[in-house]
Parts: structure tokens; sequence; C-alpha cells
């Protein structure tokens, strides 16, 4: 008998009137005609990101409007509304929303089917800022920020900012707000200097984001300039040259939590292992346990960190020892 998944949302068309879009996922193709119950095959919809980003932004927004949440959709659909990235399709949608309300908002997303993203301690360890929602029906995820990392004006007076120079679109057909242009180019510039070992696509933004900084008006100079600083997000951003002479010697305010998160997000960053920054971070005692689940992880960890692994005792140890063997070469490279 054939089975099929379905996921109905509610939608607005571009006309404004509400309609419903239904999704098919995992539904097995064989035997599935005439099967009672089941719909034909030219009525289900696959979605790709391009097609569903905007639909779940939509979503997000909407939850967020029926319970009188602000939330700002970043990066990605932000970055191609104002034109400054278009030759890349995010697979996933990033939204900020304002700090106090934002477990609020996670359980509306949550009560609607989307699950948390499985994660290892090192995950929980490492990121503090953000959450990972996923949903079967869906090709995307959706990144829930309650802060973003750079913005050293600290998450309630850095959201305020970036609130009090939101830019109205329409996405799926519901009015979303997002960054102006100004705030977009900052959050890009955050975003991209977090690149690592393992991202080098982030190196690939920077250039493309330092590539447009030439080109701006005096007066899109200026908002800039006034938003780097209104964010405090000026000594992040100093590192890169085309930002520092933009913004000169004007300096914002730094709250020291978040000044600190930065420095790590940063020395992390540059990392051979994010571990090791955890590891200096983490008070003496406790290191020799930490270093321990670096290495050997947890049956729930190790099955998050490697999905190919299979769940038996054989499997569990041949992966760790696998992991285990990576870790000394990555040292070995190190001290080379």
């Amino acid at each position: 008998m054939a089975r099929a998944i379905w996921n109905v949302v509610r939608v607005r068309t571009g006309g404004g009137r509400l309609g419903w879009l239904r999704i098919e996922t995992g539904a097995e193709m064989t035997g599935r005609h005439g099967t009672a119950g089941v719909a034909p095959a030219a009525e289900s919809v696959h979605l790709t990101c391009a097609e569903a980003n905007p639909l779940v932004a939509a979503l997000v927004c909407r939850l967020a409007d029926d319970l009188g949440i602000r939330a700002l959709v970043i990066k990605g659909l932000s970055l191609a509304h104002h034109g400054l990235r278009t030759d890349r399709v995010s697979a996933d949608v990033d939204v900020l929303v304002e700090p106090t309300r934002f477990e609020e908002l996670l359980a509306a997303i949550l009560g609607v089917g989307w699950t948390l993203r499985p994660t290892s301690t090192g995950d929980r360890l490492m990121i503090r800022h953000s959450v990972t929602l996923l949903h079967r029906a869906w090709p995307n995820d959706i990144d829930l920020h309650s802060t973003f990392p750079g913005l050293l004006a600290g998450p309630g007076a850095a959201f305020e900012e970036l609130w009090r120079h939101r830019t109205r679109v329409v996405l799926g057909g519901v009015p979303c707000w997002i960054p102006d242009r100004a705030s977009a180019l900052v959050i890009w510039g955050l975003h991209s200097l977090r690149g690592n070992v393992r991202q080098p696509r982030h190196d690939a933004e920077l250039d493309q984001l330092t590539a447009v900084l030439p080109g701006l008006s005096a007066r899109e100079r200026e908002d800039l300039a006034e938003r780097v600083v209104g964010l405090g997000a000026d000594l992040p951003l100093r590192e890169v040259p085309e930002f520092a002479g933009i913004t000169g010697d004007r300096h914002g305010i730094a709250d020291e939590v978040a000044l600190a998160e930065w420095r790590s997000k940063v020395a992390t960053a540059k990392e051979v292992s994010p571990w090791l920054q955890v590891l200096r971070e983490t008070p003496p005692l406790r290191r020799p346990c930490v270093l321990w689940q670096a290495v050997w992880p947890s049956r729930e960890d190790l099955l998050v960190l490697d999905p190919s692994a299979r769940d038996t005792v054989l499997g569990r140890g041949q992966a760790r020892v696998r992991r285990f063997g990576r870790v000394i070469a990555r040292a070995l490279e190190r001290v080379r």
C-alpha cells in the first residue's frame, strides 16, 4: 500500500487571498495509483529552497505578528532584497527576534510541527545565539536568533537599533520586516568574519562584500557608518580595511559580555578544532571531562556528529576510533 506524508500550510497568495499549499515528502512511489486517501502525483508539490524560503519566512513572520512579537528576516533573503547577494540561494531562513520574546516565538514554531535540530554537546557549548529548526516536509531550515555575534551594543540595544531602521517587504504574500541596506551590510560583514578552516565560503563572501563598499554613495557611506557605530560593530569590523575607512575614528558602545563572546567566536573560527577554544574557556578542574567528550563522544553525540555510524556496540566503537584518529592527525598537522 502506498503511504504519503502531507504537510498542509496556509499561505497568502500574491492577490492577497488565503489559500492552502500541500507539500508531499517521504511518499512511497510504488503502488500509489488508485489508493484511497492518497492524492494523485500531479497534486503534490516539491519545493526548492528558492521557492520555500519566502514561504517559511512568511510563516515565521505571521506567527510573530499574531503574538505581537517583533522579528526581522536577516541574511539571505534580506541581502537578496537589497541586491547585495543574488548569486546564491540559502538553505535556511534566518530570523532575529527581540531577545525577551525569543522563547515565546520558538514555542510557536515548534507548535506548528517544526522540531529542533539534534545537536551535540560541542554544538551547545559553541553556539549560544541561535537554534536551528527542521521540518521533514520542507527543504530548508529555520535559524532563529536571539542576538547576532559582533553586535556589541548588546542583544536588546542592537535589536532596537535594527528595528528603528527596518524595511517592509512582502514574502510569500505576508508583510515582513528586514534590516535596511546599511544594517544588512553590517550583518553580512560580521557573518563573513566568522569563517574558519571548515567554511572557506565565508572568505569568498567577505571578498564579495568588500567589492560592494567602494561603490556606495556618500549618503550610503554615512548611513553605514552610523549603523556600524549604533550597533557596536565598529571594533569587529575594524579588521576589514574597507569598513575601517568608512567609520573612521567613531566608536560605539561595547557590552562586555557581547565583546567576550565575539572574541571567543573569532578565536574559535581560527582553530583547527573549536574544542580547543572551549577548553580554554573551561575551568581547569572540568577540562579533563570536556576533553573526553571531544575525543570520545557519548552515543547521542556520536550519532549526531557521524550519522553514517552504525548504532551498534561495534559500529559506535569503530566510529569513535575513526574520530580519535582524525583528532590525532589534526594535532600532528598543527605541530608541524
